[in-house]
């Protein structure tokens, strides 16, 4: 998982008055952010939990332009990616003493500056070349990472014989450093600042028990009965492999339409649009081989007069095995589990995709039939850019 902490959410959205409180906050809600974002990583209960990178390619956005902001979050960045045992990646610092020599003008590497009110102000979005210097920095430090692993799995078997020699020599001295090893191979507790010295070596024992529990009885078969992320890379690459991705779950396309939006750049925001007032999409899922409990949805929020009031309302149904109701519409078997509405638009002049989790109350059993319905219900638009239906 390669987490970008991409330029429109690099705001943390904090205004305290002094330097110094504003570096403390900054401090506190990048540990909360990361840590929460790898919370949500092992809650996806992996086995095991998949390689994660961190990636920093921002200059100038937190503090207000502050560079004692920017090398804040980057510290917090290995921080938290440490305790992981993560990959964090800046390659921000990477083109840092191109950049800060010649700020103003450097356009390069880093965003074009704009002049506001006689100061200037950054812009968040660099160019190409910038994205080039990401993706050089990202496989340089890839590649690094592979080498040095290699050479500490030597120098970690050398080291494992040089303990067996010196246990056998003791009369089988125990190696104290296999059960640490042991430990490292899990996933530690919790970042946060509740976390205690005198707390964390059972707490990090206990999260191994857990999951090891786990491991042991998680399903190896694919946790989702539907699951897309509309983009330029992929199996949903374009409006044509998206339209056969969904042809055997999407039952009806009243006022919706497969768009790809080249304006935005070569990420194209592919996806499916509402076209007008009352739009509704149907997906239908029959006979589930999994229990399901949730629907995550990708969506795009944005701004200006197109987007005003854009607001969806999602409806998901079932119809079990065992059932034998009926509905409010006269349909046999159907009820419902939950509705969720979300929003099209935001406070920000910029688009962005936003990720909405819908948890069921209750997990649908394994054999029913579901039923998702997204009808606008708000404004004259509404962008979907992915959808999975999980077990997890």
């Amino acid at each position: 998982i390669i987490h970008a902490f991409g330029s429109n959410d690099s705001h943390l959205g904090m205004t305290p008055p002094t330097e110094l409180e504003r570096v403390t906050a900054l401090h506190e809600q990048g540990v909360q952010r990361l840590n929460d974002f790898m919370q949500t990583v092992q809650s996806s209960h992996a086995c095991p939990t998949p390689i994660v990178v961190h990636l920093d390619d921002y200059f100038g956005g937190h503090q207000q332009g502050s560079l004692i902001g920017d090398f804040t979050f980057r510290m917090v960045l290995k921080e938290v990616a440490g305790w992981y045992h993560n990959m964090a990646v800046s390659s921000a610092q990477v083109v840092g003493e191109l950049v800060y020599p010649n700020t103003l003008e450097e356009t390069s590497f880093s965003p074009k500056w704009r002049l506001r009110k006689g100061e200037y102000n950054e812009d968040v979005h660099f160019g190409y070349k910038g994205h080039v210097a990401i993706m050089w920095s990202f496989v340089y430090s890839a590649l690094e990472t592979m080498v040095d692993f290699c050479n500490l799995e030597d120098l970690q078997r050398r080291t494992e014989l040089k303990h067996e020699q010196y246990a056998e020599s003791r009369n089988g001295t125990t190696n104290i450093m296999s059960s640490v090893h042991e430990l490292l191979q899990v996933n530690p507790p919790p970042l946060d600042y509740e976390l205690r010295l005198d707390t964390v070596s059972n707490l990090w024992k206990e999260e191994k028990w857990r999951q090891e529990q786990h491991c042991k009885t998680v399903s190896k078969s694919p946790p989702c009965v539907m699951a897309w992320v509309a983009g330029p890379e992929g199996r949903t690459s374009d409006i044509n492999s998206l339209s056969r991705y969904l042809k055997p779950f999407l039952t009806s396309r009243n006022g919706w339409e497969y768009e790809r939006d080249m304006s935005h750049g070569w990420s194209r925001k592919l996806g499916i649009v509402a076209k007008n007032t009352n739009a509704t999409l149907q997906f239908e899922f029959h006979s589930t081989t999994l229990p399901t409990k949730t629907l995550t949805v990708q969506s795009l929020k944005s701004y200006g007069e197109k987007w005003e009031r854009s607001e969806a309302l999602i409806t998901i149904t079932k119809r079990s095995p065992s059932e034998n109701t009926t509905t409010t519409n006269g349909e046999l078997g159907w009820s419902q589990v939950m509705q969720q509405r979300i929003s099209g638009i935001h406070n920000s002049t910029s688009s962005i995709t936003y990720t909405t989790e819908l948890e069921f109350p209750v997990a649908v059993e394994v054999g029913s039939d579901i039923r998702v319905v997204v009808e606008l219900v708000g404004g004259s638009t509404f962008k979907i850019t992915g959808m999975m239906l999980c077990s997890r």
